[in-house]
This record gives C-alpha cells, structure tokens and sequence, in this order.
C-alpha cells in the first residue's frame, strides 16, 4: 500500500518458474504482474483484486536466476532489462527499450505433446520444425527470455491430455504477453489475445503463443482464426514511470547515480 492517498496495488505471483530443472542448473525465474486496486475495491483484499483481464495490469516482469541474475520489466511504456551488478547491489539498466524482432528463426515447443494437439496445429509447428531452429528449454522464464530477445515463437497448445493448456492464465501467462506485447510481439490462445481473457479462478490454465508478431499471427491462422488488423499498440513514450536511467551505464563507478539503477522490494496484496 501507499502512504495517505497513494495508490494500493495487488500482485500476483509465480515465486519460481521452472523449479523441477533447478537442480540440472537451468536457469530459472520469478513472474510477477501488478493490478492497481481501485474504487469499491479498496475496503480489504480479494482474489476479486485480480480476477481481472491483463489489460488492467500496471506492470509486469520476471527475474531469472542464471549465469547473471536479470529482470525485465514494463510499466507500460516499453520493456526495460536490468543487470544485477552484486558489488554494487543494484540492478542497472542493460537492456533499454527492448523491441522483438518482426519474424524470428527459433521455435520454442515441446515436441513430446504433438500427438495431442489439433491436426491443423500439429501440421503448423511441423512445417515450423522443419523450417527453423527447434530451442526448447522447459522453463517458462528461459524460453521466453530468449524469445523477447531474439523473436521467433513459444509455442504450448491445447492438447486431448489438457485442453485448456498449462500455463496459469492469471501469473504466468498473462504477465509475460504484457512484457511481449510491449515489446512489440503477439500472445494469443489461437483465437484471442491473452491480455483480453479475463480469468475466472486463480489457478485457470490456458493454451498460449508468444512471439514475433508475425509469427503469432501465422498460428492464429493455422489454428482457424483472423489476425487483428493492427498489431498491438507500441509504447506510448519513452518509460517515465520506470526507473528512467542512462542507457550506457558506468559499471566502474563506485556510486552511480540513484536514477540509474532499480531497487527491488517486497510487494503483496
């Protein structure tokens, strides 16, 4: 919460992606996306707080724990990534204003669940596969990372086994298309975009593609829908409610200035 007439925030949480490959030393992560508590809503807490379409979301991000400890983070003004710099105990700013790339070459999917998937599908990431560069790590964070980096598409339909998919809607999939979309890239169900779902359980699951746009809309194609005539809206403006910092940042500098560098703190509903 705020102090005396500041704004009260929900978050919601994944505190750690891709647990089950800790121990090979894959990298690894924590999803968050933050709602703002408004009107009628302010009385006490209630999953009511973030029951809600991504859309409404006020921020969202992830930090992955690998060879580096990194965030990426939007406030809806673009995609920012952060370093964690250890002798300075700071994240500083890497990664300024990241955009996807249009198209990409790496397919990010778990082959082992074609057999379940609708023939159309199966038939898409097929041509895909035999096309493109096949990367799939099976951490959420690390894949995805890769993607918002690089472009290209992460792919996890419906199957027979779970029709709805696996991804948690509410802090896993929902967060991540805020960042994606920010970034410029598509996520969709295959036939709506996955900012607009509204969630109606804490733990909805929810088939999900994410990537370059183009490649985004190709699957919603492939999987019988229309592609929106626009791509999603780019930022607004440069970050402002971000941490603003200097894209170039002095790594060597013992004390660098405060507005180069993020903080991060504890945050609940």
């Amino acid at each position: 919460e705020g102090g005396e007439g500041g704004a009260r925030l929900a978050v919601v949480i994944d505190p750690l992606d891709g647990a089950n490959n800790a121990d090979a030393g894959v990298s690894i992560g924590t999803i968050f996306g933050i709602y703002r508590v408004e009107g009628d809503m302010q009385a006490r807490s209630s999953p009511t707080h973030v029951l809600r379409r991504g859309e409404e979301l006020v921020a969202a991000g992830y930090a992955m724990f690998g060879v580096a400890t990194q965030m990426v983070l939007s406030c809806g003004q673009g995609v920012d990534g952060f370093t964690l710099q250890p002798e300075l105990q700071r994240f500083v700013l890497t990664r300024p204003q990241l955009r996807m790339p249009h198209r990409g070459r790496v397919v990010s999917v778990n082959l082992h669940h074609a057999k379940g998937w609708d023939a159309a599908v199966a038939k898409h990431v097929t041509q895909l596969t035999e096309a493109r560069t096949l990367r799939y790590i099976g951490t959420l964070v690390a894949d995805l990372h890769r993607t918002l980096l690089y472009g290209g598409i992460f792919l996890y339909p419906g199957s027979r086994k779970r029709p709805h998919g696996k991804l948690k809607l509410l802090f896993e999939a929902a967060p991540m298309a805020f960042l994606i979309e920010q970034a410029g890239g598509g996520a969709t169900d295959g036939a709506e975009r996955l900012l607009s779902l509204t969630p109606s359980s804490l733990f909805q699951c929810t088939s999900a593609c994410f990537g370059s746009l183009h490649d985004v809309n190709a699957y919603i194609r492939a999987c019988g829908g229309i592609p929106p005539a626009d791509g999603p809206a780019s930022p607004r403006s440069p970050r402002e409610a971000c941490a603003a910092s200097d894209p170039s940042p002095n790594l060597n500098n013992p004390d660098p200035s405060p507005s180069a560098n993020l903080k991060i703190g504890r945050a609940h509903v």
